[in-house]
């Protein structure tokens, strides 16, 4: 295994890359659509889940002292970003198949991309789950089907600016210490260049198609990075004439640090200082494309969560949903 490398998702699978020397996406071009827990590798600590006065669980709250610790350096804790969920396809024949990440930000809506529900697809997702290969965990993960897509109506599958999708669950899951909600950041808001994140999801730990996703959940650290650095990177690697986009940002560049091969829909997450909830964190973007992935200098393009937070809170307040499950 590649230490450190984390991985974004490919078209066919919620994430869209680019070799190097490719070209970005333009505006009618389409883009591509076990693990055991041994007892010896366990160790329990019990997670306190901090609540608001009315008992509401706090949104974006990372438990780093989650319940199980694994082995090895890129595996995330059991419940320490309890708002990430996998998002599965379910087959004709009854069989599940992973797709990309998503994050609960209300217990019916969880927010991806867009590029890969451009076509109806039979969804459901997994509330509270870690190692997607089997149903051992302590906690029980919760599934539950997806009744409706929204994809911005800005979206086009050739660009893949305005990449965000809510998905709208059939029921509710019920919050828990495994299950929890994303925060979001305010409408317009920026996160300053070199914020420490953290991105998450269980894709493929190198640039192969071919390759295995991960059973089990990753995190990798990845600074965030000034738009006009990004976008001087991106000239460099497809043209001149690329302008980073109002609704995408950046994080990584560190030589195999990144998100990589299907972990489209994963949330970059970074430190809220919030002086009565420690360990808070906001949703600054979703992982989108890039080019190749760890490759040093060569930032990831995520979603920008800030600049599409309108419409986030319009299209819940017209499908009659609160916004306080992701507000800080």
């Amino acid at each position: 295994m590649k230490q450190y490398i984390l991985v974004l998702a490919l078209a066919v699978s919620c994430q869209a890359f680019f070799k190097p020397g490719a070209q970005a996406p333009m505006e009618d071009e389409q883009v591509d659509e076990d693990y055991i827990f041994r007892d010896d590798e366990i160790t329990e600590i019990a997670p306190i889940v901090p609540k608001s006065s009315t008992g509401q669980q706090k949104c974006g709250v990372r438990h780093n002292k989650g319940e199980f610790r694994i082995g090895g350096t890129t595996k995330a804790l059991f419940t320490e970003f309890n708002w990430v969920v996998p998002i599965m396809e379910v087959l004709w024949n009854g069989t599940e198949e992973y797709v990309c990440v998503g994050s609960l930000i209300h217990p019916e809506v969880v927010m991806t991309v867009a590029h890969y529900f451009t076509a109806k697809k039979n969804l459901i997702i997994k509330a509270g789950d870690y190692d997607i290969s089997h149903t051992k965990e302590r906690h029980p993960h919760q599934v539950r089907d997806v009744s409706s897509v929204k994809l911005h109506p800005k979206f086009k599958l050739g660009t893949l600016k305005y990449d965000i999708a809510l998905l709208f669950l059939s029921t509710p899951v019920n919050p828990a210490p495994h299950v929890g909600f994303a925060c979001l950041p305010p409408a317009l808001s920026m996160t300053p260049a070199d914020t420490a994140c953290y991105v998450t999801g269980w894709g493929m730990e190198t640039y192969d198609k071919n390759g295995e996703i991960s059973h089990v959940l990753k995190k990798v650290e990845v600074p965030a990075v000034a738009d006009s650095h990004c976008q001087a990177v991106f000239r460099d690697k497809i043209g001149p004439a690329f302008n980073l986009h109002k609704t995408w940002m950046c994080a990584g560049g560190e030589e195999g640090r990144d998100a990589c091969l299907r972990d489209g829909g994963g949330p970059l997450v970074c430190p809220y200082k919030n002086p009565k909830v420690e360990n808070q964190y906001f949703q600054a973007g979703i992982v989108s494309w890039g080019n190749n992935c760890g490759l040093k200098g060569v930032p990831g393009v995520y979603s920008n969560v800030a600049a599409l937070r309108q419409w986030i809170d319009d299209t819940m307040a017209a499908g009659g949903y609160t916004t306080e499950y992701y507000t800080p």
